[in-house]
């Protein structure tokens, strides 16, 4: 699917800039190589550096030793509606993490793992989504579904994915509270102060939050930022509804991953649905957000 660029999205590769990661080249070199492999031409996507990082996210990587494995970043990306709306639709997730180090992934792509950052979008969105493979192929069903009626942002809450080793065994970033607390020196979280001036530039109709991750973030940030209290539940057989700002509507569900099939069961069963009819579960689900925003 070939991501695009909206006028206004100049001032989010400026947030990512001073606040997360400026690779050599440039982020706008970046998007470039990203916007071509989306429209199906030659595309060379550079790796990152672990050094082309903002502090903190710089200071607390380089501190971990040489047990840092698997660097990613998922810069956000935007997908202009086919029937032409002006409204945009923000979906904030947390994506999965690249493969394990040992895997056959990383053969012949020269990775120097701990210091190279593999540069990608969330969920891998800009593959081909009309011949889709592995798990894109529920994916695109669920983000071809909401793109049928609004544009769409999409972000991750921790921009950067990696793995602690130790013994054999991995440790991932979101398990890890020195870093999703990582305090910037003038914010008392950098991943909350990129969150919160990304829904200020991008102007989201509504907020769509995939799994418990996206959604307790979201709600905390709100809190801090407005004030505005709201209590998170436990995943029900409905939506969860909240507010951004006190009049941004925020849609919460489950991860649309495999992982969180029985969370989004109990939805998508639900008899107060049973009119809405899909191919995929992904799919209903992107249909029951609609209905509720």
């Amino acid at each position: 699917m070939k991501i695009d660029f909206p006028s206004h999205f100049g001032q989010i590769k400026n947030l990512l800039s001073d606040y997360l990661i400026e690779p050599e080249g440039g982020l706008d070199a970046v998007y470039q190589e990203l916007h071509a492999y989306s429209s199906g031409l030659p595309s060379n996507i550079p790796y990152g550096k672990v050094w082309n990082f903002r502090a903190p996210y710089q200071t607390f990587l380089k501190s971990t030793g040489p047990e840092l494995t698997t660097l990613a970043v998922d810069l956000p990306a935007f997908f202009k509606s086919p029937s032409g709306v002006q409204e945009t639709l923000m979906v904030c997730a947390m994506d999965s993490l690249p493969p394990l180090p040992e895997s056959t992934f990383w053969d012949g792509r020269g990775c120097k793992h701990g210091e190279d950052v593999g540069l990608w979008v969330p969920f891998s969105l800009i593959d081909d989504w009309d011949t889709p493979g592995g798990s894109l192929r529920s994916n695109a069903a669920f983000f071809r579904e909401l793109l049928s009626r609004y544009n769409l942002y999409i972000t991750d809450i921790f921009k950067v994915f990696f793995r602690i080793g130790s013994a054999g065994r991995y440790v991932v970033s979101n398990q890890i509270p020195e870093y999703t607390g990582l305090a910037h020196s003038h914010h008392p979280n950098v991943h909350a102060h990129i969150l919160a001036e990304e829904i200020k530039v991008m102007d989201p109709v509504g907020i769509v939050t995939l799994g418990n991750n996206a959604r307790n973030a979201l709600i905390g940030v709100n809190e801090r930022n407005h004030g505005h209290h709201q209590t998170v539940r436990g995943w029900g057989n409905d939506l969860q509804s909240y507010r951004w700002a006190g009049k941004v509507p925020v849609i919460a569900l489950p991860h649309i991953s495999g992982a969180a099939n029985g969370a989004k069961s109990s939805i998508l069963n639900n008899p107060k649905y049973s009119g809405i009819e899909a191919n995929f579960q992904n799919q209903k689900l992107a249909k029951i957000v609609l209905s509720n925003l």
